[in-house]
């Protein structure tokens, strides 16, 4: 994610000619594949809510009957697997309300396989958004999954007018700390992202 803030573009020593190109007209032969990988993301993310990012599954904003996929989910991850009967009806009440955040699904074959929360947070700086919860079911781990849902919040984000997003990672497990790095979360703890 970056913005044009001045100066000229040309080639260094390393090639022969630079060119911005439009997203409509991009080479087809780019020789690194991690600027294929790049570019690939970044035309994923140019695509609007709803549209799919990876083969057939839909990212959308969550409706009342995602409400026992989500909580199934949610049981799913590691920090959550102790939770009570108490706690889940707690869940299903905030699920109603959705004060505050916003829940984004992943839809495959019109059933939900992964969800995120964002929350947003305003402050003296700025607006702050806040992942809360991530999860994807195991079957669909790996396949692209949660960075969808990572790029269709960082779009709410930066829709919103939020110039960081966040994610606790202290909780997380050694995978889930790799994919929020792969994601471009910069530490273990509070990781943060700037958007803007």
């Amino acid at each position: 994610r970056a913005r044009m803030v001045g100066g000229s573009l040309q080639a260094g020593d390393d090639a022969t000619d630079a060119r911005v190109f439009p997203q409509d007209s991009l080479p087809e032969y780019i020789p690194f594949r991690t600027h294929r990988d790049v570019i690939a993301r970044w035309l994923t993310a140019q695509s609007p809510p709803g549209e799919a990012v990876s083969p057939g599954v839909q990212i959308r904003p969550s409706r009342q009957a995602d409400r026992d996929s989500i909580i199934d989910l949610l049981q799913a991850i590691p920090a959550n697997r102790d939770i009570n009967a108490e706690e889940l009806q707690a869940v299903r009440h905030r699920l109603r309300q959705k004060l505050g955040y916003e829940v984004l699904v992943a839809e495959l074959a019109n059933a939900v396989v992964g969800y995120l929360v964002l929350s947003f947070v305003p402050a003296l700086s700025g607006l702050r958004a806040w992942i809360d919860d991530i999860a994807v079911n195991p079957a669909f781990q790996r396949q692209g999954v949660g960075a969808s849902l990572v790029e269709a919040a960082m779009r709410l984000a930066d829709q919103r007018g939020a110039t960081h997003i966040f994610v606790y990672a202290g909780r997380a497990n050694v995978a889930a700390r790799e994919f929020y790095r792969a994601c471009g979360f910069d530490e273990e703890g509070v990781a943060r992202v700037r958007i803007r």
